[in-house]
Order: C-alpha cells, then sequence, then structure tokens
C-alpha cells in the first residue's frame, strides 16, 4: 500500500524530497520505486523481484499443508464435545 501511496503522489506532482518526508522514507527509496515504475510498470514497482539467498525449508505443497492444518485446529478448538488435538497429532496424520 505503501508504494501505491508513493506512486500516486509522484503522478500528482509531488518531489520525490517531499514524498519522501510524508511516508518517512529516503528520498533514495522513493526514487527507486519511480526508476521501478518507469522501467517495469506498475508491477515492477509494486512486487519485489527473486533475491538470492537461502532456500525454503518448505516447499509450497508443504506451505499448505500447514496452513491448512492450522484451519482445521482453529475448527476444533471451538466445536463443543470435540477433543483438543496438539499440533504434532495434526501433523502426523
Amino acid at each position: 500500500m505503501l508504494r501505491t501511496f508513493v506512486l500516486r503522489q509522484l503522478a500528482h506532482g509531488q518531489a520525490i524530497r517531499k514524498v519522501a518526508r510524508s511516508v518517512g522514507l529516503t528520498a533514495k527509496t522513493i526514487w527507486l520505486t519511480s526508476q521501478r515504475y518507469q522501467q517495469g510498470g506498475l508491477e515492477g514497482a509494486l512486487y519485489e523481484r527473486a533475491r538470492p539467498g537461502k532456500e525454503a525449508r518448505l516447499d509450497a505443497q508443504q506451505r499448505q499443508r500447514i496452513v491448512a492444518l492450522v484451519a482445521v485446529r482453529r475448527r476444533s478448538v471451538h466445536t463443543p464435545g470435540r477433543r483438543s488435538s496438539s499440533a504434532l497429532e495434526l501433523l502426523s496424520n
């Protein structure tokens, strides 16, 4: 949302330094956001490119399973008469 606000302020003619002060970022960050917009459009300005780094410990399927288990866990906590299961029990199923 902040980048959207920054781009909107720049589009309305606000100076980079003024935008930086209003959002609490450096002028360099605002300038880089404007450059990303000019080079890659809205998509380029709003979303980060993948960066090199440590590989994720979980793949997409594993992350989805954990999210689903958390959702099940939340429902079971609020279901009368159902015994509470630990996260380890849910993961082992």
